[in-house]
């Protein structure tokens, strides 16, 4: 998965947190969901399809 250019990402103990500098919005994705995308397709899709909504993918 590639981000925009705009995504700014940060990693925490708990997660990730990403900004997008073009529209402000941002999300924090924790370690433990970070694991059930891994390993879940609908979740994997549900959540690349949230991204790419919000603009965040390139």
């Amino acid at each position: 998965m590639q981000l925009s250019r705009y995504v700014l990402s940060h990693k925490l103990d708990s997660g990730t947190v990403y900004f997008n500098t073009k529209n402000n919005h941002s999300f924090f994705i924790t370690k433990e969901l970070e694991e059930v995308i891994s390993h879940n397709k609908e979740i994997a899709r549900d959540y690349y399809s949230y991204l790419e909504q919000n603009l965040q993918l390139l």
